[in-house]
């Protein structure tokens, strides 16, 4: 089993634990030092599941280290539940699928074409890396890029024009290709 798989199995058991803790606690509430000894658990460990856990509605703070069980707000039922998660799930889409349009709509714009630039302060300024290259190209909107990973780890970045010039740049050591 892979360790990203370890980890979500011992996430799942701990919040099984946590859950079954609280649900033979009278009343439903513990203290979070007291389940970190319980189960054996690391209090990082026992946070990210109780965020989750506060976050879907099922337990709640109630003091600074102190939590309680409360259920699914509501008494929701499992198909609403599930139909509430798609309905969300579809206005998520409709969101991502508004945002790429205008990005879109920004990139296409003659306004972006004009005046959408970096300065050289703004390339300056940029977290720079030990490693990290950065190039400028310049050429018709028809050109084409690709970036190839050759065997020895090399990178090789293509770029194709049928009808204009193309130039490349790098930024890290002013030299043109």
């Amino acid at each position: 089993m892979c360790d990203k798989e370890t980890h979500k199995q011992t996430l799942v058991a701990l919040t099984k634990s946590l859950i079954k803790l609280l649900s033979e606690s009278n009343p439903p509430e513990i203290e979070l030092s007291k389940a970190e000894k319980v189960l054996k658990a690391s209090k990082r460990r026992l946070y990210d599941v109780t965020n989750v856990l506060a976050g879907i509605g099922y337990i709640e703070r109630c003091g600074k280290s102190r939590i309680r069980w409360i259920g699914r707000r509501g008494n929701v039922d499992d198909s609403t539940f599930h139909n509430i998660l798609l309905q969300q799930k579809a206005e998520y889409e409709m969101m991502d699928k508004t945002i790429e349009s205008h990005l879109s709509d920004l990139f296409q714009s003659e306004m972006f074409n004009r005046f959408g630039w970096l300065t050289e302060y703004d390339i300056k300024n940029i977290n720079s890396q030990e490693n990290l290259n950065l190039f400028a190209l310049n050429g018709p909107a028809s050109m084409t890029i690709n970036l190839e990973i050759e065997d020895d780890d090399q990178y090789v970045i293509v770029c194709n024009s049928t009808n204009g010039k193309v130039s490349l740049s790098s930024l890290s050591s002013a030299k043109k290709f």
